[in-house]
């Protein structure tokens, strides 16, 4: 399996069954019956840019199961598929939107995934966690070939009837990542006033725009291996994708494909490292509680000139994936033009602005 964790058959041709059952008696023939009406046959929705939301949901959106698992490599069996996505459902108008804001080559990618699932975990009866979510986001590119593709996020994002707005999912989500370095990490964005790490805004700050960075991000995943792993199953080449421009050398000496081929949210991947390593720093400040060194750290990744983001120097995948993202966020409709995080003892940052100079990043961008 091609894969990553956290940060889905080809569902549109589910078919009805219709079952008959013939009796034969000696009896006389009974005068025949009106027909009995069958279950409908389900109209294959079309999907790509043109699509509405509705038409997107409808061809490629179903609910799954938390006992799939997508390590196995295997697709999800019709008993773990629950049902489509319905407008009763609190993710409808989160994904249609997300759908509508998306630019159109993100809608026509989405469109070519062979599934998308909400994943329907339950949270612990104090409520959802970060980790409830980004444990059952995913998305993997089977190692068969004519290869399956799917992607998935977890219910728990709407676990307040909508997904959150753009500041509080980025802020769960690099909450998370610091954990994963050390629990200092963690604690930072619970320090008070001035001391905690945050991000302080977005444009647009929207629910809509929060659900497109999922999608882009696991969608991400599946698209490293189609761009550099050929045939599946095969080894990482990188040639295969942008006349091998996209990973620096320096920066990232020894890129392949993952010995699980797999990535866990936050893992680093065995002699690969970044140069510099930047997560190594970080948890060195982290695990001795220097906040202000961590922060001064922090600052340095995002300006970065190759940097797509902190969870990008965790591993060469993770890079190439939060460039996609970012690729999405700025290629949207609107378009992401404002995402300012506050380090505690520096100036406030805005990331988007910080892009027009790290021709790094750019450049990686032009490639997709």
């Amino acid at each position: 399996m091609d894969a990553k964790g956290g940060t889905l058959t080809k569902l549109g041709g589910l078919t009805w069954i219709a079952l008959t059952l013939v009796i034969v008696t000696g009896c006389p023939p009974a005068p025949t019956p009106p027909p009995v009406a069958g279950p409908p046959t389900p109209v294959l929705q079309t999907c790509d840019h043109n699509s509405t939301g509705n038409d997107f949901i409808s061809a490629k959106v179903f609910l799954l199961s938390p006992a799939f698992d997508p390590k196995s490599g295997a697709a999800p069996s019709p008993s773990e598929i629950i049902r489509h996505v319905l407008p009763t459902d609190p993710y409808w108008n989160d994904l249609i939107a997300a759908f509508n804001t998306s630019p159109d080559f993100f809608k026509d990618k989405l469109c070519s995934l062979d599934g998308i699932f909400v994943v329907q975990n339950t949270c612990a009866p104090a409520g959802c966690t970060a980790d409830d979510v980004i444990d059952h986001s995913w998305g993997f590119r089977q190692q068969i070939s004519p290869p399956k593709r799917y992607i998935a996020t977890s219910a728990a994002l709407w676990q307040n009837g909508s997904a959150p707005v753009f500041t509080a999912y980025k802020n769960l989500r690099l909450q998370a990542v610091m954990a994963r370095l050390h629990p200092n990490g963690g604690n930072w964005f619970n320090r008070p006033g001035s001391q905690r790490l945050q991000f302080t805004s977005a444009s647009p700050d929207t629910a809509a725009m929060t659900v497109l960075a999922v999608l882009a991000h696991e969608t991400g995943h599946v698209f490293w291996f189609d761009a550099f792993v050929n045939p599946p199953g095969g080894s990482f080449n990188a040639s295969n994708f942008c006349g091998g421009k996209f990973y620096a050398r320096a920066v990232w000496p020894n890129v392949a494909v993952p010995s699980r081929r797999w990535v866990d949210f936050g893992e680093q991947l065995p002699n690969q490292l970044r140069n510099p390593d930047y997560v190594g720093i970080l948890q060195s400040h982290l695990s001795r509680t220097n906040y202000r060194q961590a922060g001064g750290g922090l600052r340095s990744i995002f300006q970065d000139t190759e940097a797509a983001g902190t969870l990008a120097t965790f591993s060469s995948v993770e890079d190439f994936v939060e460039a996609y993202e970012w690729h999405v966020l700025l290629s949207a409709k609107p378009p992401l033009t404002d995402l300012t995080i506050q380090i505690p003892g520096y100036p406030p940052y805005d990331i988007v602005r910080g892009i027009a100079n790290k021709p790094g990043l750019r450049r990686k961008m032009t490639c997709f």
